[in-house]
């Protein structure tokens, strides 16, 4: 964010709508039309499944944005089809807490092995 404030970006920030459309639209739909977020997660994960974790500058990965914008069933679609936090957005604090608190609760027990199957997916194996 630092970069962003530095560069002096007007948000919101054009240039996610093209590093991944899959933001731009979590970021910029109106929280009451979270069917339109729904859909956008869904088409991303069958049509381009990259999206799901591809981060922009200036807001991150759609995961990122699903839990700071409160939209915590758009956040189990986006861990569902395989979303997961890269290293580098494990590493903010208050995220990583965000998510742990997302995680934890009762509702979200099957989704918690569903994370961390996703997160094992990307670890390097050994030989």
């Amino acid at each position: 964010m630092a970069e962003v404030a530095r560069l002096r970006v007007t948000l919101p920030d054009d240039r996610a709508r093209s590093g991944n459309p899959l933001v731009w639209t979590i970021v910029t739909t109106p929280g009451d039309d979270q069917a339109g977020v729904a859909a956008a997660i869904y088409s991303a994960a069958h049509r381009t499944p990259e999206l799901l974790r591809k981060s922009t500058t200036t807001y991150g990965t759609p995961l990122r944005v699903a839990l700071l914008r409160g939209m915590n069933d758009r956040a189990s679609d986006l861990v569902r089809t395989g979303a997961v936090l890269p290293a580098s957005e494990q590493g903010i604090p208050s995220l990583s807490l965000q998510l742990e608190r997302f995680l934890n609760l009762p509702i979200n027990e099957p989704l918690r092995t569903v994370y961390r199957a996703n997160a094992a997916s990307l670890s390097p194996r050994l030989p």
